[in-house]
């Protein structure tokens, strides 16, 4: 949905991995196009749910859930922001960091209904990512530029853990919450370099055919996808 793009977009598709190794189709529209939405979303293909995004020239705060067919609205954001990153379930997220003016250490917490905030990040940034309970890289305000630091949520606070090998932002990630996961390539570049988090550090795996960036990523640390992004053009 959505995506990376000066475009507001509100087009939707869906990956199934049991047909021929894998094929998208066409699933109902977002209610309201918007973009910036790489690295937000939570849930399933037939219970999802998004937030944010910026609607040129605007910053929006508007969340929509989706049931597998159709998109409908629900509560907005208590701060409204594009480069967010979002991780959990459709009754059950975290939405941190992004843009809303300035970058953001702002967390809140959805419980199915509303968003709720709550305790922030220690190092404010947008255009970050994150796997399983993790928000890694980024663009920081202070020192200005992209990042390396990578934060856990533990369901009150967000401790800084070990960094991650390279810098980047505007990645995208894969993970469950055992405690795995993979930053995708990113940002500045963009790059093809991919890391799997192991619970404790940070190491290199291989990378991706093709530098990219904005690009959306799902699955596992062991069974993952990358879809879309920008390479010198955007691409599917």
């Amino acid at each position: 949905f959505g995506g990376l793009s000066t475009t507001s977009l509100s087009s939707t598709e869906e990956w199934n991995a049991g047909i021929n190794l894998g094929a998208w189709s066409t699933g109902g529209n977002l209610n309201t196009g918007r973009n910036n939405l790489n690295g937000n979303g939570a849930g399933t293909t037939t219970a999802a749910l998004i937030a944010g995004g910026n609607i040129p020239p605007g910053i929006q705060a508007l969340s929509e859930q989706y049931n597998g067919t159709s998109w409908a609205e629900v509560n907005d954001l208590n701060t409204g922001r594009y480069g967010l990153m979002m991780r959990g379930v459709q009754t059950s997220a975290l939405a941190a960091g992004g843009w809303d003016g300035s970058r953001s250490g702002k967390t809140e917490s959805w419980n199915g209904y509303v968003w709720t905030e709550v305790n922030d990040l220690n190092t404010a940034r947008s255009d970050t990512s994150g796997a399983s309970a993790l928000c890694c890289g980024g663009d920081t305000p202070s020192p200005a530029g992209t990042d390396v630091k990578t934060e856990s949520w533990n369901g009150t606070n967000w401790t800084q853990v070990n960094d991650m090998n390279n810098k980047r932002f505007q990645h995208n990630s894969s993970g469950a919450d055992n405690g795995s996961g993979l930053a995708i390539a990113g940002s500045p570049g963009p790059i093809s370099t991919v890391e799997e988090w192991n619970g404790t550090n940070w190491s290199n795996v291989d990378g991706l055919n093709a530098a990219n960036t904005g690009l959306a990523g799902l699955g596992t640390a062991t069974a993952a996808l990358a879809a879309g992004g920008f390479t010198t053009t955007t691409v599917a």
